[in-house]
């Protein structure tokens, strides 16, 4: 899927690190409520060797939203992908993603390992595999 540069970026970029993959979108209040937690796990943990790809639901109508949020939200550091052209992500079909927020973390093996960490429940997950 294309970056908010137009690179394309796949899952394969991220093998061998601890992935968390993020379903969000400009409009989702629950989200952008969540996105702090993001931040501060990032901050925490990237140097360990945790990434986050935050993939929107956004569509073409809402770009200048989703962009907005992410620099709004601090959320610069890490990719962002969108599926604009389509009213269905297909990262929604391929997960089987029935609401947002919603996230998968993903192990350096390509397997998920935990889902919908959420509210301070993604920190606590890190700080066990990273063994702080």
């Amino acid at each position: 899927m294309p970056d908010t540069a137009g690179h394309t970026v796949k899952l394969s970029d991220y093998k061998g690190k601890y992935l968390l993959v993020d379903l969000w979108a400009s409009w989702c209040t629950p989200c952008r409520a969540d996105n702090p937690h993001l931040v501060a796990a990032y901050k925490a943990y990237h140097q360990k060797g945790f990434e986050i790809l935050s993939v929107s639901l956004d569509t073409r109508t809402r770009e200048k939203a989703w962009r907005k949020a992410i620099t709004h939200d601090h959320l610069e550091s890490w990719a962002h992908v969108a599926d604009l052209d389509h009213e269905i992500n297909s990262v929604v079909t391929l997960y089987g993603v029935s609401g947002i927020p919603q996230n998968f973390l993903i192990g350096p093996d390509g397997k998920i390992i935990a889902r919908s960490l959420r509210d301070g429940e993604l920190e606590k997950q890190l700080s066990k595999i990273f063994n702080n």
